[in-house]
Order: C-alpha cells, then sequence, then structure tokens
C-alpha cells in the first residue's frame, strides 16, 4: 500500500470539509405575510429572496450564502415585537423590515440588541433624528404630503376632503397633516377628514355617502390599495364627480385589481421611476417570478436587501454597528 497517497487522501478531506460547510450568514426578514393589509408584506418578502438567490448564484458573502429567515408580524404590533425578538434570537445580523409605520414599538423592542434594522417603507417622522440601530432607504412622511398637495394645486383643486386608515396611524395621521399644512399654506381648503379603522374592511357605503356630502372637489385616501379600491368602487357607482387621490401606501397592485374602472385618473405618491438597465432587469425578473408587477414595497426591499448585502461583503467582521457606519456613509443613485 502506498501511505503517502492514502495520507494525502485523508489530508485533503478536512480542508474539503471546512470549505464546504461555512455557515450561511442570517438575516431576518419582517412583514406582515397574512390577512387583509399583507400586499405590502408578501411582494417585499419576494423582492428579498430574489436578491437573495442572486448575490448566493453569485458566491454569496464572501463564500458564505445568506439565509434569509421569515418572520410574520400580522400586521400587529403586538405581533411584531415577539416576532422581531424571535428573529434576534436566531442570531440575525440584521432585519430587513417591518414595512409598516405602526411597528415602532416593534422597532424600539430590540433597541438595545446586537441586531441591525433597515427599512424599506416605514416612513414615520417618529424614528427620524435618532442615533440608533435602525435606518431607511425611503424619504419620511413630509415629503408625501408635500406631493400630494402640490398636484392637487397644479390640478386647480381647491377642496379635499381626508380619508384614512387609523390602524396605521403612525403614518397615515403624519400623511394627512402634511397634506393640510402644505394645502391651508397655498389657499387649499380641507372641508372634512374622516378616519376608519383598517383592521376589518371599510364601509365604504358610508365612507362615499360622507365624501359626497361634503361637496368637496376631492378626496385623498390615505390607505392599502384595497381600501382605496373600496372607496372608489362607491364614488363611482355613485356616479361622484370627485377627483381620487392617493398615498404611497395607495399603489399597490390591489388598487388597479380590485378598483377597475373607478380609479381610472387617480393619482399617487411614487418617489422613482425605472430608468436604466439594471431596474428594468429587476422588473422583468420579478414578472416572471410572481406574475405581478413590483409594487413600490418590492422595489424598496430589493434595493434594500441589495445596500445590506453589499455592505456585509465589505464588513468582514459582521458586526452590526459596522454595517451601519458603512451603510450610512456611502453614497447611493
Amino acid at each position: 500500500m502506498d501511505y503517502k497517497k492514502v495520507m494525502a487522501f485523508i489530508f485533503v478531506i478536512p480542508l474539503c470539509f471546512s470549505a464546504c460547510s461555512k455557515e450561511p450568514v442570517k438575516v431576518g426578514y419582517i412583514a406582515g405575510l397574512s390577512g387583509r393589509q399583507s400586499q405590502l408584506g408578501v411582494s417585499g418578502r419576494e423582492a428579498v429572496l430574489m436578491a437573495a438567490e442572486d448575490l448566493n448564484e453569485s458566491g454569496g458573502i464572501n463564500g458564505r450564502d445568506i439565509q434569509i429567515i421569515m418572520a410574520n408580524d400580522q400586521s400587529d404590533p403586538d405581533i411584531g415585537t415577539i416576532e422581531i425578538k424571535s428573529l434576534v434570537e436566531a442570531g440575525v445580523i440584521a432585519i430587513v423590515g417591518p414595512l409598516t409605520s405602526n411597528m415602532i414599538t416593534a422597532v424600539e423592542s430590540v433597541a438595545d440588541d446586537e441586531v441591525l434594522i433597515i427599512s424599506p417603507t416605514i416612513t414615520t417622522s417618529q424614528l427620524s433624528n435618532r442615533d440608533d440601530n435602525f435606518i431607511r432607504v425611503i424619504p419620511d412622511t413630509e415629503e408625501q404630503g408635500r406631493i400630494v398637495a402640490g398636484l392637487m394645486l397644479n390640478d386647480n383643486i381647491t377642496t379635499a376632503v381626508v380619508v384614512y386608515d387609523s390602524s396605521n396611524s403612525q403614518y397615515t395621521e403624519e400623511v394627512q397633516k402634511a397634506f393640510i399644512r402644505n394645502f391651508n399654506a397655498n389657499d387649499g381648503k380641507v372641508i372634512d377628514i374622516i378616519s376608519y379603522n383598517g383592521v376589518q374592511p371599510p364601509d365604504s357605503i358610508h365612507l362615499a355617502e360622507q365624501i359626497m356630502q361634503s361637496g368637496s372637489e376631492s378626496v385623498l385616501i390615505i390607505s392599502s390599495g384595497n381600501d382605496a379600491a373600496l372607496i372608489a368602487q362607491q364614488l363611482w357607482k355613485n356616479n361622484a364627480a370627485v377627483a381620487l387621490y392617493g398615498s404611497r401606501w395607495t399603489k399597490t397592485d390591489e388598487l388597479l385589481k380590485n378598483g377597475g374602472k373607478a380609479v381610472e385618473g387617480m393619482k399617487v405618491v411614487s418617489e422613482y421611476v425605472y430608468s436604466d438597465g439594471a431596474e428594468l432587469s429587476f422588473d422583468k425578473e420579478y414578472r416572471l417570478r410572481t406574475g405581478f408587477e413590483p409594487s413600490f414595497a418590492a422595489v424598496y426591499a430589493f434595493e434594500c436587501a441589495g445596500i445590506l448585502f453589499e455592505a456585509l461583503k465589505q464588513t468582514p467582521e459582521l458586526q452590526p454597528k459596522l454595517l451601519k457606519q458603512k451603510i450610512i456613509n456611502q453614497n447611493y443613485e
């Protein structure tokens, strides 16, 4: 027997075993993945999974795969607090999400933990101007209110009613206050402010009646796309001559799918437009993967994951504090 060959063979095995058994880098994803307001969370999930698969196919994080661990906050802050802590306990270095501003308490519940939270779509100003472990990749709510007010004024609209979902008040109330402030400052007049609790389907018949009785030229609906579609349908059935406007939250597939002709001509907020090959490639890949057009949540979630993964590549120590510094000190297009 050639012992040199045997020893060489035995020596190679540990090297191969070591190279092939690298632990994955754990990243959490938390959002509402079930229930009537889950479209944001589901579309964002598909985008993050797509980004992770693309990364792993190209070599991962310095040879280590990304492992996405899912958590469903069910759009409920109490459940979100439990689920986000479960991700920390699972050993994730960073969390993509949550996606709705009512999850402030969930974000704050892990403020003292060694984990970076990077949200695609939380916009509440209550998380602004802090030096903490939370980062977002989207403008805050003040910008949305200003944009919608400008849209209406450019359309020569002088009167408006605001309808908003109070179940996500950290977002919706900030948008409506910013809108009212900017609209009133430029000779517009908000005739009425109407709230409803979106945990249950809205009483769209009653809401449409209130809007029509106000005599307003327009309505700003600050809600999910599904709820906005229901309200628009009732206005359309009653031949109401009311111009429709919506917040960024409204801009999902459900608005078109469930609104149909009732939402023709509706104007909603969006801060991005596809302009180059990479963005168009994402759009095509996402459509092939899901069968749907990517929502704003999918676009921001994909970019959010990309920013995080690139920072992980450049931070060998994989420490949340170093990750944060790497991300916030970069310039992005």
